[in-house]
């Protein structure tokens, strides 16, 4: 079977791929791109999808890379649900996943800091002198906590959140700046691939300020030390609806998982979300739903007002 585990430098930027027989996971431009596939000969059916929002028709669909040569590139195509166009996506293998600069022999490394995932965010919290790590992370529409122990490049674990437990091990790169691995359920035996990119040292950011958003003006007060941030929009419109917003939330690193609750005239409705701040802090996407699970998810996004 052709090997597509490794690093790749693709139309879409860099591409990191884990292999475990003839399945295939991984991520793409960062961790905006998230790749599911499985392998058959020279050839990988995948399904791709993007983040802030991978239900969006326009975020996720199929594709087929084609392996050439010796294994060090490939060509292919992908399409989306809301574009049923076959676009050009090739490749060039630029190394193991597993080596990025020196790995040379360690105890264990320090896993402490900030981390951007494909689904959110990650803090490690980490003794300087010590392989233990804990932290708390917040996935998609979950808050969770996790533990575990650092040995040599790797770290494994065990985390739960409200919908779950399980465990899993990470590999840090050679540069300190990424990890890749793996994480279960206790309850299924489906692995599903992780990936992170280290971005600060601080467990959380800063959300407090004044935000333009899709919805009006937001204020919010952020207390970093416990991760609470209160927020409101004094003038939303909503469904035809006018009233205040009210925004309560907890943050880990670049990501605030929040309650949202509207009084008006009409009555009230309430739902939930998550934002992700970008590099400089200064702007947010995220998605945001009501309480209903029937109700999809929506797009929403801001930017911060200078005084």
């Amino acid at each position: 079977m052709v090997n597509w585990d490794g690093v790749w430098e693709t139309t879409y930027g860099k591409m990191v791929l884990a292999q475990d027989g003839s399945k295939v996971r991984g991520t793409y431009n960062g961790v905006v791109g998230r790749i599911d596939a499985n392998a058959r000969g020279n050839v990988l059916d995948f399904e791709w999808s993007e983040i802030p929002d991978r239900s969006d028709p326009g975020m996720h669909g199929p594709g087929e890379f084609i392996m050439r040569g010796s294994a060090g590139s490939f060509e292919g195509w992908w399409e989306s649900e809301s574009y049923a166009e076959h676009a050009e996506w090739v490749g060039t293998r630029a190394g193991d996943r597993q080596i990025s600069g020196s790995r040379a022999p360690v105890e264990y490394c320090l896993w402490r800091g900030s981390w951007e995932t494909a689904d959110g965010a990650i803090f490690f919290g980490q003794s300087i002198d010590s392989p233990e790590v804990s932290g708390e992370f917040i996935s998609g529409m979950s808050y969770g906590e996790f533990e575990g122990e650092a040995s040599g490049w790797s770290l494994d674990f065990t985390w739960s959140d409200d919908d779950g437990a399980g465990e899993g091990t990470f590999e840090m790169s050679g540069d300190l700046a990424g990890f890749v691995g793996h994480f279960v359920s206790g309850e299924e035996s489906d692995e599903t691939m992780g990936a992170g990119e280290f971005r600060s040292s601080g467990i959380r950011e800063d959300f407090s300020g004044t935000w333009s958003t899709d919805f009006g003006e937001m204020i919010v007060s952020h207390d970093p030390e416990s991760g609470t941030a209160l927020g409101s929009i004094g003038r939303f419109l909503l469904i035809g609806r006018i009233g205040e917003c009210s925004i309560a939330g907890r943050t880990v690193g670049n990501c605030c998982l929040f309650t949202w609750s509207l009084s008006g005239t009409s009555g009230e409705e309430s739902g939930h979300g998550v934002i992700r701040l970008d590099k400089k802090g200064d702007d947010f996407d995220g998605v945001w739903s009501f309480d209903d699970p029937d109700t999809d998810d929506r797009n929403w996004s801001g930017f911060r007002l200078r005084d």
